[in-house]
């Protein structure tokens, strides 16, 4: 089964990258990661790259996609969770928590879902708790149309962020110095349980 992971940004794509790259290198992984210049071409570009990650024909068995920020990520699922659910593959949500509980974020997926689909009631909620350390929590989170089950997907969430994780700072722009942080935290039990045993679930 393919695997696809949606994130925040280019840290988070990284983060993942290197994880997978560590504990399952014989996966062949693509990356897409969007930013500020792509306005224009940003929905042909994404909508080109998942289409052909979905093709069977397609060599890629991970899909790490990041959104250019929360509120990008927030927009894109809430638009899309019912067609993702559909597909034939396995699909990841990597976010911030920033000090909050999971029922807000996934609320906020919820409340973006309504618009597209007007008449229709959502509801995302967590089912079951898959590992919760000091730093990271992962989960299964559930999703229903009309009080009728569609799917699930893993929901991986860093406590704070992966940036105070990391130790990256606000100001920090070199980028080996940002993939050496990152790397040293994929030392860490607390960091790679909840991913190591959602990917494994």
């Amino acid at each position: 089964m393919k695997r696809l992971f949606l994130s925040e940004g280019s840290n988070d794509t990284t983060f993942l990258s290197l994880f997978i790259k560590e504990h399952y290198p014989m996966l062949d992984t693509d990356r897409l990661d969007i930013s500020n210049g792509d306005a224009g071409s940003m929905m042909y570009k994404e909508s080109k790259k998942i289409r052909e990650f979905k093709d069977p024909r397609d060599d890629h068995e991970v899909l790490i996609k990041s959104e250019n920020g929360d509120e990008n990520l927030v927009r894109f699922l809430g638009s899309k969770i019912p067609d993702l659910l559909r597909m034939d593959l396995d699909f990841y949500v990597l976010i911030d928590l920033d000090g909050k509980d999971v029922a807000s974020r996934l609320t906020q997926f919820e409340n973006k879902l309504q618009p597209h689909s007007p008449g229709k009631s959502f509801d995302i909620s967590c089912g079951r708790e898959i590992v919760k350390t000091h730093y990271m929590e992962s989960y299964v989170v559930n999703v229903q149309i009309d009080r009728r089950d569609i799917g699930n997907f893993n929901l991986l969430a860093f406590c704070e962020d992966l940036e105070d994780a990391a130790d990256i700072g606000e100001d920090e722009s070199d980028q080996d110095i940002i993939e050496d942080k990152i790397s040293d935290i994929l030392e860490r039990n607390q960091i790679t349980a909840p991913v190591k045993r959602a990917f494994s679930d």
